[in-house]
C-alpha cells in the first residue's frame, strides 16, 4: 500500500531536482523516493520508526553456541 504525499518545495531546489531528474532519464518522483529511501537507510531507520541500535548489528554477539549457558553459566564461566 503507498500514501500520496504534497510538499511545496521552493523554484531553486525544484529545479535542482529536475536537473537531476532530467539527467537520469527519469521522473522527480522517482528522485524523491530514491533520496527518502538512501535517508532512511543512512539513518538507520526500522519501519516502525525506532532507530537501529548500532550494538545489536554486531554480527553473531550474544551467540556462544552453548545450548544450557542460562542453566550453568558459572560452570561454563570457569572452565
Amino acid at each position: 500500500m503507498s500514501k500520496n504525499l504534497s510538499i511545496n518545495l521552493s523554484e531553486v531546489i525544484y529545479k535542482q531536482l529536475e536537473q537531476i531528474a532530467n539527467q537520469h532519464h527519469c521522473r522527480i518522483e522517482n528522485e524523491l523516493k530514491a533520496a527518502i529511501k538512501m535517508y532512511l537507510e543512512s539513518n538507520q531507520v526500522r519501519h516502525n520508526g525506532s532507530e537501529v541500535d548500532s550494538f545489536f548489528q554486531i554480527g553473531g554477539s550474544g551467540e556462544s553456541g552453548l545450548q544450557d549457558l542460562a542453566k550453568s553459566h558459572d560452570k561454563h564461566l570457569y572452565e
